[in-house]
């Protein structure tokens, strides 16, 4: 078994650590405003759910950005803070680098928390799940079942190598 971890590049270290700022002050914030309403008031409530939407993206964003990668002689297992994806290694159709993910149209994700994570589109590639943290070390992994994965990792040319030979 043969583990890669995936560490943040500098610019999404920094993109995360700014948001988390910014929404940790915005949440402050509607403490304050929900602390200035009575709790019958449709404001109050209304100020409670952004604040519960606030809370749940910072918890998903945690909890789904990937930790590592570990390549078996039979499986692929993208794992992440919680949870793990697992490919088999001979359902892998098609693997090779990403060059960019900046300029891909998110359909259901987040940039700049955690990472990119979700399901984005291009027009070279059609539909993938996302897993990034550093945009300069990307694998496009494309399954028999016509899924694919876009996932970052150290040493990703490695990574790419050992899941083609297998």
């Amino acid at each position: 078994m043969k583990h890669f971890k995936s560490h943040f590049s500098k610019a999404m270290l920094i993109s995360t650590i700014l948001v988390c700022l910014l929404l940790v002050y915005a949440l402050y914030t509607m403490i304050i405003q929900m602390m200035q309403f009575q709790y019958t008031s449709l404001s109050f409530w209304g100020i409670c759910l952004v604040f519960c939407f606030v809370i749940f993206t910072l918890i998903f964003a945690f909890t789904q950005q990937i930790k590592d990668i570990s390549i078996t002689e039979t499986d692929l297992i993208i794992k992440k803070m919680c949870g793990n994806i697992v490919i088999p290694i001979q359902d892998i159709q098609e693997v090779f680098p990403k060059r960019s993910i900046v300029y891909d149209i998110r359909i259901w994700g987040i940039s700049g928390l955690f990472g990119h994570i979700g399901w984005f589109w291009n027009k070279q590639t059609g539909r993938f799940f996302a897993l990034v943290k550093n945009g300069n070390s990307m694998l496009f992994i494309k399954t028999r079942a016509n899924k694919c994965y876009v996932i970052s990792c150290q040493n990703h040319l490695q990574a790419m190598k050992l899941l083609i030979h297998k």
